[in-house]
């Protein structure tokens, strides 16, 4: 083809979703790549756009997406300022740039949380046959399992539907990969921008960090571990509260910059433990704070479990910050080198080990810094905006070449025999059998 005319399908600032900053950091990069002809930012129903950016992009009306053999290139995440989004990769196919490998939360939002179950049920079942129809039932009658969110997708009819997806890691782009052959996946880096140079932490001597946690009313003298992003249960924020209370990291401070999730009750835990004093929770911030906070920690945690397969764009701005982090060691995860990320188990020895792996590292402030400067090294090398960038252009360049795919069926086949693996072990009878 001549030239790629995209419609650009995103929530956008200040809809608050990491996604809308993920579009801000890309979009410029993107409009200037060879191969697009046109690029044209799409305007998602009932959502307010920054006066900035509708200036910069002159936003289209999403009721026009695809007009005239144009590819629309779709954000896609687990909650409902993704609901229009959806919708429109149903209507019109293209490429959808799959952020969160689960979508079973946002099913929830837009149906049971409303009082309908009919499509609830009827979703599940198109995407996952007879067991997504009998977990649906589960909850129908009160039922509920955080395991079922995860463990169904609730994508497969969402996905067969377009030209292509694009993840964010080569872990997610296996697991779609094993899950359905048939799906045209590509794995592209997310494209995050290297901050201005926060300095090294305030342990290392760190000036400027020193003033950012005067910014927050933090000790200029105690070592400060930071946690970002939304906090949800997923975060294993408590672990990190939990950690906070063992001996170790006596006199540690934690800084969450980031809105908490209702269901998280860090405050009530910290007191508690005994801790509060030395937990400080910001709520929603701005982008110039978010950074702010980075510059004022020493460490950063960024765990996860379970998870939607998600690639964390606050992990990523963390890295590029310069700052040496903990994350789980666990599925999309093992994408990053070790020597820029610790790794700490799930499971009943997360916080012994999240505290001990805290204490060690804050105690050797060269090793901090070594580990924070690999880091950004990773991010630029690995997640510069013009590279992501380059890597959407082709893979676009790629799959417009493909057919719609149309109504494929996404429902799995029945159960066979082979549903049921063969499992090591070996099996004993005792007593007599009847019938000689």
């Amino acid at each position: 083809m001549a030239g790629l005319r995209l419609d650009y399908v995103s929530p956008l600032p200040p809809v608050r979703t990491g996604i809308a900053e993920y579009s801000v950091d890309l979009l410029p990069h993107l409009a200037a790549r060879p191969e697009v002809a046109e690029l044209r930012v799409m305007h998602l129903p009932g959502q307010p756009v920054d006066a900035d950016l509708q200036a910069r992009w002159g936003t289209v009306p999403a009721a026009e997406t695809g007009a005239d053999g144009r590819l629309p290139l779709y954000q896609m995440g687990n909650n409902l300022h993704h609901e229009a989004v959806a919708e429109m990769a149903m209507s019109r196919p293209g490429v959808l740039a799959l952020h969160d490998l689960v979508l079973h939360h946002q099913l929830v939002e837009r149906t049971l949380s409303r009082g309908v179950f009919a499509p609830y049920a009827d979703a599940l079942e198109a995407d996952h046959g007879w067991i997504g129809r009998a977990v649906a039932t589960t909850r129908r009658w009160g039922g509920f399992s955080e395991a079922g969110l995860f463990a169904l997708a609730a994508h497969r009819t969402l996905l067969r539907r377009q030209r292509g997806v694009l993840v964010h890691s080569r872990w997610a782009a296996g697991v779609l990969a094993e899950e359905d052959p048939e799906l045209a996946v590509r794995a592209i880096p997310m494209g995050i921008p290297l901050p201005t140079d926060v300095g090294p932490p305030a342990l290392a001597g760190g000036a400027a960090a020193r003033s950012a946690r005067a910014a927050f009313g933090l000790p200029a003298d105690r070592p400060v571990l930071g946690s970002f992003g939304f906090q949800t249960p997923i975060k294993r924020t408590l672990a990190a509260v939990q950690a906070l209370a063992r001996r170790q990291l006596a006199g540690v401070h934690l800084l969450v910059v980031g809105q908490v999730a209702p269901q998280v009750d860090l405050a009530g835990e910290a007191k508690r433990l005994g801790v509060a004093d030395r937990v400080t929770v910001t709520g929603f911030v701005d982008f110039e704070r978010f950074e702010q906070g980075l510059a004022a920690c020493d460490l950063a945690i960024n765990l996860r479990y379970p998870t939607a397969g998600e690639t964390s764009a606050s992990l990523l701005r963390l890295l590029a910050a310069g700052r040496a982090t903990v994350v789980s060691d666990f599925a999309q995860f093992a994408d990053l080198p070790p020597e820029i990320a610790a790794r700490v188990p799930l499971g009943d020895e997360e916080v012994d080990a999240l505290a001990a792996t805290l204490a060690a590292l804050l105690a050797d402030p060269r090793r901090l810094v070594t580990m924070g400067e690999a880091a950004r090294e990773h991010v630029r090398r690995e997640h510069a905006p013009e590279r992501a960038a380059a890597a959407v252009a082709a893979a676009c360049t790629e799959l417009a070449e493909l057919p719609s795919p149309g109504d494929r069926p996404a429902t799995p086949p029945p159960p066979s025999t082979l549903t049921w693996r063969r499992l090591a072990g070996d099996l004993a009878v005792r007593g007599e059998l009847l019938g000689g």
